[in-house]
């Protein structure tokens, strides 16, 4: 069948040239629509690295000189750590809650964050520098899950940090960091300063964690978990995690609109209280990325539809005019079912041919615009470690799946007239032409 398939092709090479180059310019098409929305589906679908379920964020705030609830009596040192700590105990002893944790300004879910530079051989890494207090339930309150060979979670959130520099880093940028060493815990992280002397400027590895992603509509980042000792009349609010059962958005509803009183401490109030999952989904709507996603679908879906109507609309025409070799193949004792493989055959032919070509003029164009390089090394902010950081997988996951639409709707426009001209009798296919 093969050799009849190439037969075919080439005895009808100048129709077959112009779908060439139509399948051809359709998978060029197809790739500059498809690859955004898998990036941007990677990115939705990648997990947090830590668990936003019956996780809320209790935000605090104070009042000050003139507005209506001012207490002047409440404004000294001792009261400030007294009301923030009453406040922190009246959480503490919810019976829906299960865990407590002090904010800190740049913890997970916020919207800024320190970074910090190092330096391995040549290539300078800039990581991101999420704050936590030490002994205050951070990691089990957030669900960040600690990896083998690490101290546990738990344990994460019960350590001391007494020596100066301990601290906890994701897996990515253990990885990067210490690339031939099995477990880092000991090893220490130099920035990227000149003269360093070890204990000065650098950070003592104590535990490793699984890869965090603050934000919701960006990758991966590189992390550094610093202990911070809270100050005892800081008080810009909690994360609380709920005991099993409990829904967060329902809790956050009736602690705003029920229980603020209870959270009311001298000049401290309850600012507002929201469930993390519900933050995540308003900071994907304000920033513009859940609209984003709907344009890059809706444009995928529309340019589906129309390749649809019209590569299989052409497949269908020429299907059709094939009933005259369908006859003589017919006369010749072939089977219905035979017919129709084969002129499959020649479509999958077709559209194998045209693909390989659309994806290596693509190809040229991605390394001379240098879309080949998914990162600076200059820049591992943002560093992402799941294969669309891999150009080589990358390219080759992409063009697979442009090759399985195409094949799809080739499949359609030509299985329809195909089975139809493959049963008509011999003699009508001959008299009809």
């Amino acid at each position: 069948m093969f050799k009849l398939i190439i037969k075919n092709l080439w005895s009808r090479r100048k129709r077959n040239g112009w779908l060439l180059a139509e399948l051809m310019l359709v998978t060029v098409v197809a790739w500059v629509i498809i690859d955004p929305l898998v990036m941007a589906v990677v990115v939705k679908t990648t997990p947090y690295g830590y668990d936003t379920d019956r996780l809320v964020d209790i935000s605090m705030g104070s009042y000050s000189y003139g507005m209506s609830g001012y207490d002047e009596s409440q404004t000294d040192s001792a009261s400030l750590a007294e009301n923030a700590m009453r406040i922190y105990n009246r959480l503490k002893s919810n019976p829906q809650i299960e865990s407590v944790t002090r904010k800190t300004y740049n913890g997970l879910g916020g919207t800024s964050y320190s970074s910090n530079s190092f330096k391995v051989d040549t290539v300078y890494i800039m990581a991101r520098t999420i704050s936590f207090t030490p002994g205050d339930n951070y990691f089990t309150t957030h669900g960040i899950k600690a990896l083998p060979g690490s101290p546990s979670a738990e344990e994460l959130s019960t350590m001391s940090y007494a020596s100066p520099g301990e601290c906890v880093i994701t897996e990515s940028l253990a990885k990067l960091m210490f690339p031939s060493v099995p477990n880092p815990i000991g090893h220490y992280l130099n920035e990227n300063i000149e003269d360093f002397q070890p204990g000065e400027w650098d950070f003592k590895v104590v535990g490793v964690v699984e890869d965090v992603r603050p934000d919701p509509f960006q990758s991966v980042a590189l992390t550094i978990f610093s202990p911070r000792e809270a100050l005892p009349l800081d008080n810009g609010g909690y994360m609380v995690r709920l005991k099993p059962g409990v829904d967060s958005r329902k809790f956050a509803r009736e602690l705003r609109e029920n229980h603020a009183d209870d959270l009311k401490a001298g000049n401290y109030y309850l600012s507002d209280a929201k469930a993390q999952d519900e933050i995540l989904e308003e900071t994907c709507y304000a920033s513009g990325w859940t609209n984003t996603i709907r344009l890059k679908t809706m444009l995928a879906v529309f340019f589906f539809v129309n390749l649809c109507l019209g590569v299989v609309g052409t497949f269908v025409l020429q299907t059709r005019k094939r009933s005259e070799d369908a006859g003589v193949m017919r006369s010749f004792g072939a089977t219905p079912s035979y017919i129709v493989r084969m002129m499959l055959g020649e479509g999958w032919m077709l559209t194998t041919v045209a693909w390989v070509v659309g994806c290596f003029l693509y190809l040229q164009y991605a390394l001379a615009e240098g879309l080949a390089h998914t990162h600076n090394t200059a820049d591992y902010y943002d560093y992402d470690p799941s294969w669309t950081s891999n150009f080589g997988i990358h390219f080759t996951v992409v063009s697979l799946v442009v090759y399985v639409m195409l094949l799809i709707v080739v499949t359609i426009g030509i299985s329809i007239p195909a089975r139809r001209i493959s049963r008509v009798k011999p003699v009508d296919a001959l008299r009809d032409e």
